[in-house]
């Protein structure tokens, strides 16, 4: 029934189910139907801007290494600045 009108569908489902559904209720239901199969790809739910940091031991580990860095340079903006240098 995907080509039939609302009022057929809605007669359809009094007699077979014995329900009484709106037109509007099966134009929604429809639509969602079409949005679902329109064959676009579908986006994927990013994990807070693609950040590598999937586990609570990699977040441990980096915390100790941030720790490490500040106690090396004395400062966070020398760690900072020595970051950026290594980077460019």
């Amino acid at each position: 029934m995907p080509t039939a009108k609302a009022k057929e569908v809605a007669g359809v489902v009094k007699k077979e189910f014995g329900h009484d559904v709106s037109s509007n209720m099966i134009y929604m239901v429809k639509t969602k139907t079409n949005m679902a199969s329109d064959g676009r790809p579908k986006k994927r739910k990013s994990s807070g801007g693609g950040s590598p940091m999937t586990s609570a031991a990699l977040w441990v580990d980096a915390i100790k290494t941030a720790r490490q860095l500040l106690k090396l340079t004395g400062s966070a903006a020398n760690a900072t600045a020595l970051l950026k240098a290594i980077e460019s």
